[in-house]
């Protein structure tokens, strides 16, 4: 494989994105296992110190999602010629993954403090979900005629003359 294969390159980026995010979830893992910051209060004693530090460890995870978005989004265009916008629909999906990991991450610093505005804290993710899904589905419209003549030159089955292929005449 060439080093500068857009495949290499989009590999690289993924395991540097990984090796983030383990990182990330082993610091999040050791700082659950201390008895003090669990019992320890931050703000109130409603939020202790081992879910502040788990959602300020989630703001990096979701900051490492975007960037790999961005970083990724020339490799795909690359490894997919034949899909105009392949960068942005993959940095668009990567958003909505943040998103969806961000949602699930911030519901123990938030919920306590909002006990009566759960619904909106749901909406709120569910906006940006929505957008950024919508944005995808946006961009595979806006490719769907170079996708749909893709796929119809690689079912079109080539047909041979009744001759055998020669197209000699007799």
């Amino acid at each position: 494989m060439d080093e500068n294969s857009p495949l290499r390159l989009l590999v690289l980026k993924s395991l540097k994105t990984l090796v983030a995010l383990f990182t990330l979830a082993a610091i999040s893992w050791a700082v659950g296992a201390m008895p003090l910051a669990n019992d320890l209060p931050f703000i109130s004693s409603k939020l202790p110190v081992a879910v502040f530090i788990d959602a300020l460890l989630a703001s990096f995870g979701i900051t490492v999602f975007v960037l790999y978005g961005a970083e990724i989004s020339p490799y795909a265009d690359a490894l997919l010629p034949r899909v105009p916008g392949a960068g942005a629909l993959a940095g668009n999906l990567v958003k909505l993954l943040a998103t969806l990991f961000a949602f699930d991450s911030f519901k123990a610093p938030v919920f306590p403090f909002i006990p009566e505005y759960e619904w909106l804290y749901q909406s709120v993710f569910l906006g940006f979900s929505l957008f950024f899904l919508a944005r995808a589905g946006l961009i595979v419209y806006a490719a769907s005629e170079t996708i749909g003549g893709f796929l119809l030159e690689l079912f079109t089955i080539q047909r041979r003359p009744p001759d055998g292929g020669s197209g000699a005449q007799q």
